[in-house]
C-alpha cells in the first residue's frame, strides 16, 4: 500500500473515531434540579420578611424531561423535602407536553389550588448565542442569552450533542437541548443532573396532560392577576412563574 493511501486510511479511521465520540442523542431523559432563592424572591413581601428566619433559603425541586425526535414531556421528578411552608414558589407541579412538529404546547398547571389545562404555542425566544461554554452533566454546553416578558433576561446553556430543540418548561429554540437555564430576576435556575439515552427502539412514557380547566396562557394570566390585585408589584414575579 502506498504512503498516500495509508495517510487517507488513517484519516478515515480518525474521522470514524471522532464521529462515534460525538454520537448525537435523539431520544432519552434529562433530569433537572430547579433551585429558587426564596429569600431574594420574596424580599419585597412584608409578610415574608417577618417570617424569613423560619424559612429555608432555597426551594429545591426535580423534574424529568422525556424527549424524542418530535415530542417532549416535562414533569415533576423525584420528591425532596423542603422546609419552606407557605412560601414554596408557584407552578412547581407543572406538566408540559410539546409537539415539536406542530409547535403546540399543552400544559397542566396547579396554581393556588386551581387546576388549569393550558393550550399554547412553543415559546419564541430571540436567542443570542455566545462563545462561552460550560460543562453540565458531562456535556460541553454553549451559552445563549434571550428575553421573555419583554424585559426578563434568560441565560441558557445547550448541548448540540442532544439533537431535539428542547428544554425545561416551555423553553426551546436552540441548536440542541437546554441543560442549564437561569432567570436572574426570578432567582431560579434549572440545571441537568444527568442525561439518560433511550435504548434502541424504546418508546418513552410521554403523556399529553388532560386534567384541569381548559384555557389559554393570556386568559389564565388575566384571571390570576385579578385575584392578586392587592399584592402590588409582587404579582409580576408570581405571573412570571405561572406563565413559564
Amino acid at each position: 500500500m502506498s504512503g498516500n493511501k495509508i495517510v487517507v486510511l488513517l484519516g478515515l479511521i480518525l474521522l470514524t473515531i471522532s464521529g462515534s465520540a460525538q454520537t448525537v442523542i435523539e431520544s432519552g431523559t434529562i433530569e433537572y434540579e430547579r433551585e429558587t432563592n426564596l429569600h431574594k424572591l420574596n424580599q419585597d413581601n412584608e409578610w415574608f420578611t417577618r417570617m424569613k428566619d423560619q424559612v429555608a433559603k432555597y426551594h429545591i425541586a426535580y423534574y424529568d424531561l422525556l424527549f424524542m425526535s418530535e415530542q417532549a414531556y416535562f414533569k415533576p421528578g423525584k420528591e425532596v423535602e423542603n422546609k419552606v411552608g407557605w412560601f414554596a414558589p408557584p407552578a412547581i407541579a407543572n406538566k408540559v407536553h410539546t409537539d415539536l412538529k406542530t409547535g403546540k404546547v399543552t400544559a397542566s398547571k396547579s396554581i393556588f389550588e386551581q387546576n388549569y389545562l393550558v393550550s399554547d404555542s412553543m415559546r419564541n425566544v430571540k436567542w443570542k448565542i455566545t462563545n462561552e461554554f460550560r460543562n453540565i452533566a458531562g456535556y460541553e454546553c454553549r451559552k445563549a442569552v434571550g428575553k421573555i416578558y419583554d424585559s426578563v433576561i434568560v441565560v441558557a446553556f445547550y448541548a448540540d450533542q442532544i439533537s431535539p430543540s428542547v428544554g425545561p418548561e416551555n423553553f426551546n429554540g436552540l441548536p440542541g437541548a437546554i441543560l442549564g437555564l437561569a432567570i436572574p430576576r426570578m432567582h431560579t435556575t434549572w440545571f441537568a443532573t444527568k442525561v439518560t439515552k433511550a435504548a434502541y427502539n424504546e418508546t418513552l412514557p410521554i403523556e399529553i396532560p388532560s386534567k384541569g380547566n381548559s384555557t389559554t396562557g393570556p386568559k389564565m394570566a388575566e384571571e390570576i392577576k385579578g385575584s392578586l390585585k392587592d399584592w402590588g408589584s409582587y404579582v409580576n414575579k408570581m405571573l412570571w412563574f405561572i406563565l413559564l
